[in-house]
């Protein structure tokens, strides 16, 4: 999916945060899924991952 420059810098913020964190860590996998970036009534940005093509296999 494509994101804005707004959402494409979010989005490295939070993974930034989260690796960091040591929360995720990166992934060679040919199994990826797209994120989409939805808004919340706070004005700032939560991450979803859509898992439905990998959901069609398992």
């Amino acid at each position: 999916y494509r994101l804005s420059k707004v959402q494409a810098n979010a989005l490295k913020e939070e993974l930034i945060k989260l690796l960091n964190n040591k929360l995720i860590e990166p992934s060679s996998s040919p199994w990826s899924s797209p994120v989409i970036l939805v808004p919340k009534k706070n004005n700032k940005w939560r991450m979803c991952i859509d898992f439905r093509k990998l959901n069609n296999v398992t």
